[in-house]
This record gives structure tokens, C-alpha cells and sequence, in this order.
């Protein structure tokens, strides 16, 4: 049986002043890896938001960087062991189309081809795209879109 945590009200919304907001947080992480025609990152095809990271939800007394490998296994069927280095890139908040506000945390790490030599399946399809291949597939609105071509920039892995 699953328990259920509620979110605290703000006084505000408390006091019926403000709407109550439903707010969550979410993980996303760019997978990059170094091939000889250019560097790639890993998007999987989700079946309503088209190409994104790979990412989702952290789940109630999960970790940020937990979340992010388990999504990453869960999505892509890519398996990193839990001490794989992952800096944090970004915050980004989402307004949810049915109201409620997330707040997206972006990872990005760098792996090479043995480290994806061990993988389960993969809930949804992937790709490996170049940043030209981003700016002219994936859905510019899309925080995965930023994070992905700063992460392929090198902006973020420094």
C-alpha cells in the first residue's frame, strides 16, 4: 500500500489568498559521449513529448542523483554504477499543462562506450543526436533542448 505525503500549503494558500499550486520536482540527465564525427547526446523518444532526455519524477524519499540513474535505466536501459561522476547543470521550472508547476533538475555526465556496454530494456527509444541534430528535432520549449546543447557545447562539463 503506498502512503501519501502531502505537500505543505503555503500561508497564503492557506489563507485562500493564493490558488494552491501542485509542486514537484524532476530529474533529466545528458548522457554525452565522444565519437570521431562529433559529440552526441542520448534523448529517448517519449510517445506524447516527442525527443527529450531521459528523466521523471523523484520519488518520495529518493535522492536527485538517484532519481536520475534510475530514470536513465528505467528510459534508456542505461545502467551507471551509483558512484558514476554526474555534475548538476541546472534548475529549470516547468509550468504543467494541467496547472501545477515542476521544477526540472538537469544532470550531465560523459561516458564512453565500454560504460554502455551493460544495459536492461529500455522503456522508450533512443537516439544519439549532435547539437544539429537537436536544434532541427527537438522541441525548442523543451528544457532538454537548453540543456543538451550547453551540455554538448562544453559550457556545462568544465
Amino acid at each position: 500500500m503506498s502512503e501519501i505525503h502531502p505537500l505543505p500549503l503555503t500561508r497564503s494558500e492557506e489563507a485562500g489568498n493564493k490558488p494552491v499550486r501542485l509542486v514537484r520536482a524532476a530529474v533529466r540527465i545528458a548522457l554525452i559521449t565522444h565519437h570521431p564525427d562529433g559529440d552526441r547526446c542520448l534523448f529517448v523518444r517519449h510517445h506524447i513529448k516527442g525527443l527529450e532526455l531521459p528523466g521523471g519524477a523523484i520519488e518520495a524519499g529518493e535522492m536527485p542523483r538517484q532519481a536520475a540513474l534510475r530514470e536513465l535505466a528505467e528510459e534508456a536501459g542505461v545502467q551507471l554504477p551509483p558512484d558514476h561522476p554526474l555534475k548538476l547543470a541546472a534548475f529549470i521550472p516547468v509550468v504543467d499543462h494541467r496547472g501545477g508547476n515542476w521544477l526540472d533538475v538537469f544532470y550531465i555526465t560523459v561516458v564512453t562506450p565500454e560504460q554502455l556496454m551493460v544495459q536492461q530494456e529500455a522503456e522508450f527509444p533512443i537516439c544519439w543526436l549532435t547539437a544539429e541534430e537537436i536544434q532541427s528535432k527537438v522541441d525548442p520549449q523543451l528544457g532538454s533542448y537548453q540543456a543538451a546543447l550547453m551540455a554538448l557545447d562544453g559550457i556545462l562539463c568544465q
